[in-house]
């Protein structure tokens, strides 16, 4: 039978696709659509682990369970467009993904397993992390391993690293700590196995670090030979080429505990964890370190020290310094140094007279910074105008505060995302970078177009588009008396309908709580330009028509959702106007902010909503008492909702307490 083939537009790159109603799982009746279509859900996740990384593949032409084949070399047959590398001394093609077009037409070679590198582009001869693979014997059950990867953690942390783990989609665990890329496979491999040994004397009767399985004893393999040249492990959210399609499966340290079979994560369960709950790797390189060798008194539960460089370059900061009281200002002295690991980035969103975000990023013992107007770009296909400003001393990424009225740049200055960053290209007008933080990792493009003007462009897409796919809004656990602690923030029930806002570019939406789109409903909330001090934003509230007296009335608002049709709404909207009470914000100019604790969501929010925008009250802890019944007795209101004061937020989840 003559092979059937279908076109297909991924991004910039047309791709032929053939045989895609061959079975690839049996068991399973998987098909090789469905591996292209597993590949291309996560592409977003799975380019931030593997991309500008070597792979490997495992590839299952007629399915699994017939044979298969380990692949390096680059198919001398592959379109221009797919980047590799000639790496090693036998000089192997390596396949470098770059896009998710690189996924879809690896998937449709059946290749079902990625096996990655430890190192990126440009530096292919340094790793960024370290692996130990915890390799169990058969009939090991997980609970036991789940808890010795528990202890190896604990002895990893007291050599001062930051260890995160991943199921194997078979029966082992792998355990990496992310390190600087300045050091070669040699040196990071002993690094490895100086950690390991002790952990092995100290569980003989459990671990080894014998390779060959006749000498292991029935013991768990604490493999670190993984460290070595050219040597991978499976990458991040790779199938498996096992019944089930098991799916290698980052995980956070507190779920491991509980977890009774890793066969759970698979090609059906994953895609819909990563949307809800995220990436437990995707803020992993933000907490790379030193290796522990080189650091000053390094030996068990040493406490790390960043590798700190003092510049005396007064010259780069003239301007800087001119511009500046310091008298009054609290801003950091242009002789006034710290200890960075000479990648250092902070991008600070700046309440000045015009609000604005300002990026820094350390270059030869200063701060390059540019202020971006319009904060960062969401996603790819949009361009930020970026302005070089004054370079500013390296202390800068650790200021945060309020300078005042009538200094240059006066007003409040918030840390929006602070840790390292690396240039991933160099061009001719700019370059490519790569920020890492525990708020924001992704990649962007910094484009020279004249003099001090720069466009400033997102290059990776996020797994979860915050401002145009649905989102939920956290529910509240009902509760019959309101609780006392100090640590909560308090709401008033409006007696009104749960709105999500979500602002994109300048275009207001409004989602209710089931994700029904009601923006025609409410067009009088429909005010970017009078509500935001922001670009793009998601913001939580409540939706409430107010009665002359000042009491809410649910029927009217309901009604108002009911209409439709022009004329009804606008009938609709004259006889029971509408408000919103905006409670708390999501996501803001370029990242989430679920994150961040409720208290500095609130302040943040004071502080990016226009003033003519409604807001919901705020109680705290200390008066709630007296606020709380004056709301419900006087006004008519149904009851309140308490948060925690330093809590983030989940979509979807019940949180917190509501009377």
């Amino acid at each position: 039978m003559p092979s059937q083939s279908q076109f297909t537009q991924v991004g910039k790159r047309r791709i032929e696709l053939s045989n895609l109603t061959k079975v690839l799982y049996p068991e399973d009746q998987l098909l090789k659509a469905h591996l292209i279509e597993y590949y291309f859900k996560m592409a977003p996740t799975i380019l931030a682990q593997v991309k500008g990384r070597p792979l490997s593949f495992v590839r299952y032409p007629d399915g699994i369970g017939k044979e298969s084949f380990f692949q390096k070399n680059r198919p001398n047959w592959a379109p221009d467009w797919i980047e590799h590398a000639r790496l090693g001394q036998e000089e192997k093609d390596y396949v470098i993904v770059t896009e998710e077009a690189s996924l879809v037409w690896l998937a449709n070679l059946a290749c079902v397993e990625l096996h990655q590198m430890h190192s990126r582009s440009p530096h292919f001869e340094r790793p960024d992390y370290i692996v130990y693979d915890l390799d169990p014997p058969e009939g090991f059950k997980f609970a036991a391993l789940a808890g010795l990867a528990l202890e190896f953690k604990g002895h990893l942390e007291s050599y001062g690293y930051h260890p995160f783990v991943k199921t194997t989609g078979r029966k082992g665990l792998h355990v990496v700590t992310p390190i600087e890329a300045k050091w070669d496979f040699g040196e990071v491999f002993e690094v490895a196995r100086a950690v390991a040994q002790p952990f092995v004397e100290s569980h003989r009767g459990l671990t080894t670090l014998q390779i060959k399985k006749e000498h292991r004893g029935g013991k768990v393999l604490l493999d670190i030979y993984r460290n070595r040249t050219s040597q991978t492990i499976i990458a991040p959210y790779s199938l498996r080429g096992l019944p089930g399609a098991p799916v290698s499966t980052p995980l956070g340290w507190e779920e491991l505990g509980s977890l009774e079979n890793p066969s759970a994560f698979n090609l059906h369960s994953v895609p819909s964890r990563v949307k809800e709950s995220g990436d437990a790797w995707e803020a992993m390189a933000a907490y790379a370190t030193g290796i522990h060798t080189e650091r000053k008194g390094a030996s068990p539960t040493a406490k790390i020290v960043p590798a700190g460089r003092t510049y005396k370059t007064p010259a780069q900061l003239e301007t800087y310094a001119k511009k500046r009281s310091f008298e009054t200002s609290p801003e950091p002295l242009p002789a006034q140094t710290a200890a960075t690991s000479g990648s250092a980035f902070v991008v600070h969103r700046h309440h000045a007279s015009r609000l604005h975000y300002d990026l820094r990023l350390e270059q030869k013992g200063v701060l390059k910074s540019w202020a971006v107007p319009k904060g960062l770009p969401p996603r790819p296909g949009l361009k930020r105008l970026a302005v070089s400003v004054e370079n500013h001393p390296l202390e800068y990424v650790n200021f945060e505060g309020a300078i005042p009225k009538g200094e240059y740049g006066g007003g409040m200055m918030w840390k929006f995302a602070q840790g390292r960053y690396e240039i991933t290209k160099e061009k001719k007008d700019g370059f490519y970078f790569r920020l890492h933080s525990r708020e924001l990792n992704a990649e962007y493009r910094m484009h020279n177009t004249k003099e001090n003007q720069w466009l400033l462009e997102r290059v990776d897409s996020p797994q979860k588009d915050w401002l145009q796919e649905q989102i939920e809004p956290m529910l509240a656990q009902p509760a019959d008396q309101v609780p006392d602690a100090s640590d909560y923030l308090f709401e008033v029930k409006w007696d009104g309908i749960r709105a999500l806002i979500a602002l994109d570019e300048g275009e207001v939406r409004i989602h209710g709580r089931n994700g029904l789109e009601i923006t025609a409903q409410y067009p009088e909330l429909v005010l970017a330009d009078q509500s935001f001090r922001a670009t793009t934003g998601l913001f939580d509230g409540e939706i409430v028509c107010l009665e002359a007296d000042g009491k809410p009335s649910f029927g009217n608002v309901i009604s108002r959702m009911q209409q439709r049709g022009e004329g009804a709404i606008g009938r609709a909207k004259a006889s029971h106007p509408a408000v919103c009470y905006v409670f708390d914000c999501l996501y803001l100019d370029g990242r989430p902010i679920v994150s961040e604790p409720l208290n500095r969501r609130r302040v943040g929010w004071a502080a990016h909503r226009q003033r003519a925008a409604e807001s919901a009250t705020r109680v705290d802890g200390g008066r709630r008492k007296t606020r709380f019944r004056l709301s419900c007795e006087r006004g008519g209101r149904r009851g309140a909702g308490a948060f925690g004061r330093g809590k983030g937020i989940r979509a979807g989840r019940h949180h917190g307490q509501a009377a």
